[in-house]
């Protein structure tokens, strides 16, 4: 372990019994302010390069986006947070799901400012049932996927931290599978993720969860981080699968968005050891 002293049995058991687990200070304390910087760097340049706009409507949006690009396949991008990514205590959690060969399958930024409003309850993928690529409900009681935030700011009730309903990963479908929940109220038992930056909040891509209302002055900084077993199909988010994208677009009837831009091979050979074999499929 690196920082915090969460034992992996803990870990992996929060995770089956209530579908998540806060970890802490995977990014040293020390160091993640400067890693907060050269994210949000990156990201402010990337809106210029695409010119979206900074101005927020009471949604906290304008046009459907932020002065922040969208920062997809961050880690091509941004390496500030590669030494941190392959954490031992994630990582032998993942191995205690699926065995040695172990993926990291999306890295996105996000940033949720002032005004930003609180979003509805989902499940990540393949379990939202709005998506075109999904296990279609009812699905069954195994853990095939992994999200986590990485805080960059501290999550508190006042910037937003994220919600969850706890247990509610062991449920054969979910608020976006029409399963009688609203997914813009809260929940009898929804509890807020808090935590310091540096920590990550670990889950089950099943459980229900939402962003917050941001109602400080500040910027909540986070990244969005998912894992999967070998076996996953992953071609979907690369840049030359756009016969497949088009063909399952096709017969949902749900547009697919773009791939993850895959990493360059000079981008590679710098990252840490332990976090390539995590990533050598998204290298081109």
């Amino acid at each position: 372990m690196k920082a915090g002293n969460e034992k992996v049995t803990d870990i992996v058991q929060h995770i089956k019994q209530d579908g998540f687990c806060i970890i802490r200070e995977v990014i040293p304390y020390e160091v993640v302010d400067s890693v907060r910087d050269s994210v949000e760097a990156t990201a402010l340049a990337q809106g210029r390069e695409l010119g979206v706009d900074n101005k927020l409507n009471q949604q906290g949006l304008i046009s459907g986006k932020y002065a922040y690009g969208p920062t997809y396949g961050l880690l091509s991008y941004n390496q500030s947070f590669a030494p941190y990514l392959a954490d031992d205590r994630i990582i032998n959690t993942l191995k205690s799901f699926w065995g040695p060969h172990v993926r990291i399958t999306w890295i996105k930024g996000e940033f949720n400012p002032p005004g930003y409003k609180r979003g509805g309850w989902h499940s990540d993928q393949p379990f939202n049932q709005g998506a075109a690529l999904k296990i279609d409900a009812p699905y069954g009681d195994a853990v095939i996927h992994l999200s986590s935030v990485w805080m960059l700011s501290s999550f508190t009730k006042n910037t937003g931290a994220t919600y969850a309903a706890p247990g509610s990963h062991r449920s054969s479908n979910n608020p976006t599978g029409n399963n009688g929940i609203d997914r813009n109220c809260p929940y009898p038992t929804e509890i807020q993720a808090l935590g310091n930056a540096g920590d990550v909040f670990l889950f089950d891509s099943r459980l229900w969860h939402a962003s917050g209302t941001n109602n400080s002055n500040k910027t909540r900084f986070g990244m969005a981080v998912r894992y999967a077993p070998w076996w996953f199909n992953l071609d979907y988010l690369l840049p030359n699968s756009e016969p497949e994208k088009q063909r399952l677009s096709k017969e949902t009837g749900v547009v697919l968005g773009e791939g993850e831009p895959t990493i360059p091979q000079e981008v590679y050979e710098t990252l840490p050891e332990d976090l390539k074999p995590l990533v050598f499929h998204s290298v081109r």
